[in-house]
């Protein structure tokens, strides 16, 4: 797989986490009205997701390219430390914002699942 077809398939999957992001946030207000806390949580789940998700391109294309392991050690503990300073922000602001955070970081695994199913595409 190339950097265009990356991109191709992180374009899908980004435009179904934020749906899916948009229909838990309309579901959770509709069951139990509006909160800050979870608005919170899932929008910066789902940014934080994406700009993981966006790291993680440029991490395997490096690493396959064999430009040296440096950048790609010190991408991918910056996008575990981004988490965890999302999660541990979301933990200061209540549980619900927590709960909704992950949420927000699940989205990848809902927007790459209703895209591509658990097999794949035929040209993945």
């Amino acid at each position: 797989m190339n950097m265009t077809q990356f991109r191709t398939i992180e374009k899908k999957v980004c435009i179904t986490c934020v749906l899916f992001s948009m229909i838990c946030a309309i579901t959770f207000s509709l069951v139990k009205g509006i909160s800050s806390a979870f608005f919170i949580g899932i929008a910066l789940g789902t940014v934080l997701m994406l700009l993981n998700f966006h790291l993680l391109g440029i991490v395997v294309s490096r690493y396959f390219d064999r430009s040296g392991m440096g950048i790609p050690v010190m991408l991918y503990v910056l996008r575990l430390l981004i988490y965890a300073a999302g999660a541990v922000f979301c933990f200061r602001v209540g549980m619900t914002c927590l709960l909704a955070y992950a949420l927000g970081v699940l989205g990848l695994v809902a927007g790459a699942l209703l895209n591509f199913g658990k097999g794949g595409g035929k040209d993945q």
